[in-house]
């Protein structure tokens, strides 16, 4: 639980150092032009920040800490991982290594598996959005987690301080500029205290999923996925011969996966492999009475590809240097794939043009992957 409020706040300016203040109460925290403001409903910390400066103020992050109370021998917790490729485990604390002091860790990897892309402190561990902790006191369990995550990712660290837990909720913005006199608020912390994770797990999903207006009485849907068995070298026979295959299986939807694409970002056109293209394998499953689906990473485009080539200015920029920013290296697509800057209106319409003529074609399943992509740390049209 957090008690009877924070111990300290610490503020990241963008690609600066952390600034912390001791925070011994709930209320108005002011660290320069940076002004965070907490109020304590029950077991929810809604909280914002301003800037009171007169120039633009560029955050990477947020983040307010508190005593959890003493730890007994086995201290641990469970780290939830940034996206699907992420790991999630139990880890122990004072004894395991965040992942970021791996041998070999770079930022590129670092960004993709979490938030923030930095080393952690030693002896400082990070769960994304949620974790469960068991301080192994006695004491009951401790189920912390962000009540959203829609217009910023959230870490929750933590560390033993004199054997007792200390932890942080820590809200990450990527460094994002606050425009002078602007508050922005952040997603509300909540907090619980059981004996059954699951079920302190399962009551968070649930108010995150209310605030995100999740579909979470969506029903399950049973499907074929090419990918699968085929992978990258699923071709037009190969997927209407398994339709041809598929009636004696309650199949709802058939997907088509990685490998139809003229190349990364070229989602409406297809390789040597679908003569028929797109409209021709979703009119193929169509008539046998089943959901047309498709693959696609929407936010990625090959250096080659007809998108980057038509409008280089689409792509955002790496931070260091004016070159275009990377958003993921696969050895399969060619390499490094470029990021488009979904902040840019023109690309916005360009992402919802596509969408519309899939579905249009008759798709109305839509897998959309590697959709952590935007969040990498790169410089975007609209720094806000």
């Amino acid at each position: 639980m957090i008690g009877t409020g924070p111990t300290r706040l610490v503020v990241r300016s963008a690609g600066g150092a952390a600034i912390q203040v001791p925070a011994e109460r709930l209320g108005t925290v002011v660290i320069g032009d940076v002004e965070v403001e907490l109020t304590r409903e029950g077991d929810r910390i809604e909280w914002s920040v301003a800037n009171r400066g007169d120039t633009p103020l560029a955050l990477d992050s947020v983040g307010f800490a508190w005593d959890a109370g003493p730890a007994g021998e086995e201290p641990c917790l469970f780290a939830n991982g940034y996206q699907s490729w992420s790991p999630t485990r139990r880890r122990a604390l004072g004894v395991d290594a965040d992942p970021s002091h791996a041998p070999g860790s770079i930022p590129f990897l670092r960004a993709m598996h979490h938030a923030d892309p930095s080393i952690a402190p030693p002896g400082e561990l990070r769960s994304e959005q949620v974790t469960v902790v068991d301080p192994d006191n006695g004491a009951p369990r401790i189920c912390v987690g962000f009540e959203g995550g829609a217009t910023h990712a959230g870490t929750v660290r933590a560390r033993l301080v004199d054997r007792r837990v200390e932890l942080c909720a820590e809200a990450w913005l990527g460094g994002a500029a606050i425009a002078p006199g602007e508050r922005r608020a952040l997603h509300a912390v909540l907090s619980s205290e059981g004996d059954d994770p699951a079920a302190m797990l399962d009551s968070w999903a649930a108010a995150a999923g209310r605030t995100e207006h999740a579909r979470t009485a969506a029903p399950y849907q049973v499907g074929w996925c090419s990918w699968y068995h085929y992978f990258h070298d699923i071709d037009e026979a190969s997927f209407v011969g398994n339709l041809a295959r598929a009636s004696d299986w309650p199949f709802d939807v058939f997907q088509l996966d990685d490998g139809y694409q003229a190349a990364i970002g070229d989602w409406l056109t297809t390789n040597e492999k679908f003569p028929g293209g797109v409209e021709g394998a979703a009119a193929a499953v169509a008539r046998s009475g089943r959901t047309p689906g498709i693959w696609m990473a929407p936010f990625l485009a090959a250096p080659d590809s007809a998108l980057a080539r038509a409008h280089p200015e689409w792509m955002a920029r790496d931070p260091v240097g004016d070159d275009p920013l990377v958003g993921m290296w696969h050895e399969v697509w060619g390499g490094f794939m470029l990021q488009l800057d979904t902040t840019l209106p023109d690309v916005q319409d360009h992402l919802s043009h596509v969408a519309r003529e899939l579905v249009a074609i008759g798709y109305r399943y839509l897998k959309l992957d590697f959709t952590f992509s935007p969040a990498l740390p790169g410089l975007f049209a609209d720094r806000s």
